[in-house]
């Protein structure tokens, strides 16, 4: 995070401009990724050459239309027609964030401000693209529109030379250099290679627009506001007026690259970032209040987890249904051990958790839910732990069933530095984290005690059994304090969302 805040300081990216839009965001979140992510993380496929790498994403798009042609008909009744009618709420979900409830497929994100909208009878749009596998029946209808997201990027990349646009790039070769200076496999940027970036964002919102000029929505939803797709959404949105809103979906915080500390930003704000983010609680409304304030065109608001949030009624038949399927599946087979719910992040379990789940066997019942962009793998994680001799180690129902129903019923949660910290927090569940960046994501849990670190060579296992006292103070206090009053939060955004349209019009 300290050498982007130290980019935005000694650089002009808030003029960095391709046609006119600032693509800072652009580069910020792409180059975000490339330098915090680790290349020796041990990964369960791992490509070897570029010609392999063509072959399977070719493989892989053909066997995705394949899918998208299974999922249209077999899930026909719940596709979507625009058919002339107009909407005033637009979503752009993607099809991994649904989980399986009650088999049928929902959208944890989306889903709940769509019950909302409902009962509001405010009218809603699902746009739905996907990355992975179809995920069906889905819970509530949506249009699937995969298909021309990849005729766009291939027609891009392969079909049709770039159009030439007018760039403002100033301090770009110094920025290389930077860049360099810091570690040389690091990949530069071009005037070119951002054309290209930019032509898929330019192509794919020309195509959005034409949705969005017939639904003439007033907001637009998205949840993963710094995917390529999400942001040609978003810049679609703001060609046509409509405000933005991306959902909390995973940590966020002023460490967070994507949320956290943006400083130089053109004065009318980024066309690449939504106009309001919509956060899970005042620490990350703080963190994005902290750097949007004084610009005041891009927008924090308090809207709540609301699909953990309905986990808290323990008298919702929902919540029943779940307790039953665990309390046949898994709890039958436990004694009066502490259980210990372990979060993999995206590649194989490490072997250090191998050797604390083994050595551990006799005090602890060992949950494993596995990273969900995983899933598919599921055979190669259980053969794996066979191999390692553990067989009482439960996988399939805790990477299943839905999160909350199972944080619900643990002690313990451990992890490297997986989202689920949080979500653990809001049912009173504390955890033990394992990797050292977790001391910026999670500083005000650290700080709290509802998280403590203990990194791979030290003692997990006492860190565990602490951790586990410190639960049973802390559902105590959340399952006593649950109050089922309802804030209705639809109508508060719907205020905000007019205060900054308000705001727009006495500036223009």
């Amino acid at each position: 995070m300290k050498i982007l805040t130290k980019i935005e300081k000694d650089f002009p990216v808030n003029t960095w401009e391709v046609d006119g839009v600032h693509i800072w965001p652009l580069i910020r979140n792409g180059l975000s990724y490339n330098l915090f992510s680790l290349p020796t993380t041990d990964l369960v496929v791992s490509d070897s050459t570029s010609k392999c790498r063509i072959f399977k994403r070719g493989f892989s798009l053909i066997k995705q239309n394949i899918d998208y042609i299974k999922t249209y008909i077999w899930d026909f009744r719940k596709n979507d027609k625009i058919n002339n009618r107009q909407a005033d709420v637009l979503f752009l979900n993607n099809t991994g964030c649904r989980r399986n409830l009650k088999d049928v497929w929902y959208d944890v994100f989306c889903d709940p401000i769509i019950e909302k909208l409902n009962n509001e009878q405010i009218s809603h749009f699902v746009l739905e693209w996907n990355n992975s596998k179809y995920r069906m029946p889905r819970n509530n209808k949506s249009k699937l529109i995969q298909p021309f997201i990849d005729y766009i990027r291939i027609k891009t990349k392969l079909i049709k030379k770039n159009k030439k646009y007018q760039c403002t790039l100033s301090g770009l070769e110094e920025f290389n250099k930077y860049l360099q200076s810091i570690d040389a496999r690091i990949e530069l940027y071009t005037s070119e290679e951002l054309c290209r970036e930019y032509h898929f964002l330019d192509e794919l919102a020309r195509r959005f627009s034409k949705d969005i000029k017939v639904l003439k929505p007033k907001i637009a939803f998205v949840s993963i506001y710094y995917t390529d797709v999400d942001l040609a959404f978003i810049l679609a949105c703001k060609r046509n007026n409509v405000i933005t809103v991306d959902i909390q979906h995973g940590v966020q915080g002023r460490w967070q690259s994507a949320y956290g500390q943006w400083s130089n930003i053109p004065s009318n704000g980024y066309e690449l970032l939504p106009d309001v983010f919509w956060n899970w609680s005042q620490v990350e409304f703080d963190a994005i209040l902290e750097w949007s304030q004084s610009n005041g065109k891009h927008h924090p608001f308090v809207g709540g987890n609301l699909f953990l949030e309905q986990w808290l009624d323990q008298s919702s038949a929902m919540i029943k249904h779940y307790d039953n399927i665990i309390n046949v599946g898994l709890r039958n087979k436990q004694t009066s051990k502490i259980t210990v719910l372990y979060t993999s992040n995206y590649g194989k379990i490490p072997k250090y958790m191998i050797d604390v789940i083994k050595s551990s066997s006799d005090i602890f019942t060992w949950w494993i839910r596995i990273h969900p962009g995983m899933i598919e793998k599921m055979n190669i994680f259980e053969d794996d732990l066979k191999q390692e001799g553990l067989t009482d180690v439960e996988i399939q129902l805790p990477t299943t069933l839905p999160l909350p129903a199972l944080i619900r019923y643990c002690d313990v949660h451990i992890t490297a530095y997986s989202t689920v910290v949080l979500e653990a927090e809001k049912f009173g569940v504390a955890s033990v984290v394992t990797d050292k960046s977790s001391t910026y994501r999670y500083g005000e849990q650290i700080n709290s005690g509802v998280v403590i670190e203990e990194y791979e060579d030290g003692d997990l296992i006492s860190a565990i059994k602490k951790q586990a006292l410190h639960s049973k103070r802390l559902k105590n206090v959340i399952y006593t304090s649950y109050n089922r009053e309802e804030v209705n939060v639809i109508r508060n955004l719907f205020e905000v969302i007019e205060k900054i349209k308000d705001k727009s019009k006495k500036t223009i």
